[in-house]
């Protein structure tokens, strides 16, 4: 789980590091060359409190105790925020009082944007530069899949050896429901597991 406290959302190259291994083509990313899981899983981690009652209250059903580091129960979480996101939409919208709203004007110049939120998978960053016509001359994406994704991995390679005693493709099955709980973007999902066997 990670905290990242910030002045400005463009402090995040400070606090984050991307970088390639030679065997993936994916974007890892650490902090202070550690590992960390983003998502649902870490936000009720932290903020369980803030829940709604009926959030809190299949939290509870479920006899759940948290701080939970057991990647498995993150769609349990996600399940649980959506139960609190519905409540909170139904609280907004009672008290919203809708008016309209003229368009902002504006103009382009040479200027760099940061956003960073909350995704329903976790963090995400959005980084770009724009010249004088407005084109995007630069753009860095960090995914709440790739702030995973070194989690994923080592989560792998502590999963697998309570597995190795089940059938080959029961064990792919394993591996493949651990890693989709940590509900990887559609490309990872469909494409992230290739297993070579080697015999002993």
């Amino acid at each position: 789980m990670v905290a990242m406290v910030a002045r400005k959302k463009a402090d995040y190259i400070e606090y984050l590091e991307e970088y390639h291994e030679p065997y993936s083509t994916c974007n890892f990313v650490v902090k202070k060359d550690k590992r960390y899981m983003v998502g649902s899983l870490a936000r009720l981690n932290n903020n369980y409190r803030f829940l709604s009652k009926n959030a809190k209250k299949i939290a509870n059903d479920a006899k759940l105790k948290f701080p939970v580091h057991n990647p498995f129960i993150n769609n349990l979480a996600q399940a649980i925020e959506l139960v609190h996101s519905v409540d909170r939409a139904v609280e907004i919208c009672r008290k919203l009082k809708v008016k309209e709203e003229k368009r902002a004007s504006f103009h382009f110049k040479k200027c760099r944007g940061v956003g960073v939120g909350e995704a329903p998978r976790g963090i995400l960053i959005h980084d770009y530069e724009i010249n004088e016509k407005g084109d995007i001359v630069k753009a860095n994406i960090i995914t709440p899949t790739c702030q995973n994704l070194l989690n994923m991995q080592e989560d792998v390679r502590a999963f697998l050896p309570t597995v190795l005693k089940l059938p080959e493709k029961k064990i792919i099955l394993e591996i493949e429901k651990l890693i989709r709980a940590y509900d990887p973007c559609f490309s990872c999902s469909a494409h992230f597991l290739k297993v070579k066997w080697e015999r002993k």
